[in-house]
């Protein structure tokens, strides 16, 4: 019998269900996601959050979509720490996570804040608790129970450092583990179980990295190596990513402002290109369910949002506009790969 390849998919005649290999074992693919959609759209489907930016001045904006649909976004509340960019943001299918943020200048600073939202609803963020670490320009991914911090640029100094929290509770994050070196500006996605780590800039170096690094979400422990970004451009550096449970979408990097690379997430290897975005912008927020991804926002000061269909190739297409210009703003959606 040959060898199952990693992300193979099957139809489970049993239990009528649609099931992927993880390179162990046959996981059932979720894409029945919660019915949020609002009076004003055309169809209900998954939410997704994009919030806490920069735009011609630093503000604490939270905008909500159905991703599903198409359409501008609807204003959804406030961040309720002081007002902040360059945050990163995870989810559950109920609870959304906003940590970490920037200001320039007065104070000129990072951040270790950790804010939460409930999705169903709208509303001002609470408070959850703290980081490690002050962090700016980090990365954050989930599943369904634990969300990951990597720290980034702790202002001044740039760190290697990896946080967790449970979705569900509340309290400070504590210690997950390493990188192999010092990045900031990376980003970040998962499936159920295993977390890619898009590594930006590495500390004292000129430009972007092309490193993939992966880790087991239910672990603790260091990062390992996954593979490469086949940009070689400054890597992945400013990009922004998503992920269904068996691919993930890198895009918006800063040098190939529209490349879109697309990663098989259960397997080790290179990423391949996919398409290209509409708009030369980096810094962006992106939401996704199983079968569709947006991108929203960028730098500089862009109220654009556009979307791809994950299962195929192509370049990316209108989707409608933000409340206003955001850039370096956290984003996340109650249907993403990891759960």
């Amino acid at each position: 019998m040959s060898e199952i390849p990693a992300g193979a998919m099957r139809f489970n005649s049993d239990s009528q269900k649609l099931e992927y290999w993880n390179g162990s074992a046959w996981f059932q693919v979720h894409t029945a996601t919660p019915n949020l959609g609002d009076a004003g759209d055309r169809e209900p489907g998954p939410r997704g959050i994009t919030g806490g930016a920069n735009n011609d001045s630093i503000n604490n904006v939270l905008n909500y979509v159905t991703i599903s649909s198409t359409g501008d976004a609807v204003d959804f509340g406030d961040c309720g720490f002081t007002a902040t960019e360059r945050r990163e943001g995870c989810a559950s299918s109920t609870r959304g996570i906003i940590a970490g943020g920037y200001r320039s200048p007065s104070p000129t600073t990072a951040y270790n804040n950790i804010e939460f939202i409930t999705i169903a609803s709208t509303g001002d963020a609470t408070d959850f608790g703290d980081l490690t670490n002050n962090s700016k320009a980090g990365a954050t991914l989930s599943n369904s129970t634990r969300g990951i911090h990597f720290i980034g640029n702790s202002y001044p100094s740039i760190t290697n450092i990896i946080n967790y929290v449970t979705i569900a509770s509340t309290g400070n994050a504590s210690d997950f583990g390493d990188t192999s070196a010092n990045f900031q500006e990376s980003t970040a996605t998962a499936n159920t179980t295993r977390g890619l780590f898009f590594q930006g800039i590495e500390d004292g170096q000129p430009a972007g990295v092309n490193t993939i690094e992966y880790v087991t979400i239910a672990t603790l422990g260091n990062t390992q190596d996954f593979g490469d970004v086949s940009n070689t451009n400054n890597g992945s550096t400013a990009g922004t990513s998503f992920a269904n449970p068996t691919r993930a979408i890198l895009g918006g990097m800063y040098l190939a402002y529209t490349r879109i690379e697309s990663i098989q997430i259960n397997s080790f290897g290179t990423g391949v290109f996919f398409g290209d975005l509409n708009d030369s912008k980096f810094f962006r927020a992106s939401m996704n369910s199983p079968t569709r991804g947006i991108f929203a926002g960028g730098r500089n000061n862009s109220n654009a949002m556009q979307y791809i269909n994950i299962s195929t190739q192509g370049n990316a297409v209108d989707f409608g506009d933000l409340t206003q210009n955001l850039a370096y703003h956290a984003g996340f959606s109650n249907a993403h790969g990891g759960l």
